[in-house]
């Protein structure tokens, strides 16, 4: 299936530029996010974290909505590993208990 190759070379490009440190942020922390929200990070130790300590520490400055963490033993596929599955399930329930 074509589609299926398309992505998976796109995830693979992204994965080499994370592993190998040339991988420009995707997002700026500074630029204020005026919503409630979650940021699970993976843990700083795990190769593939795109979130650094540092990314977090901003996001707390400057967006004050957010709840921003980085979850001990979690790679970047936090949402997917079945490791992390109740810290991710419980952050997502636990912001949309906050919405009407």
């Amino acid at each position: 299936d074509d589609g299926w190759s398309a992505q998976t070379a796109e995830h693979v490009a992204v994965l080499d530029a994370l592993l190998d440190g040339t991988l420009v942020p995707p997002f700026d922390a500074a630029k204020p996010i005026p919503v409630p929200g979650v940021v699970l990070a993976a843990d700083p130790v795990s190769p593939d974290a795109v979130v650094r300590p540092e990314h977090l520490e901003t996001l707390a400055r400057t967006s004050p909505h957010l709840q921003a963490w980085a979850v001990r033993g979690a790679t970047h596929r936090i949402h997917g590993s079945i490791a992390t599955r109740e810290v991710f399930t419980a952050a997502v329930r636990g912001l949309l208990v906050g919405f009407p």
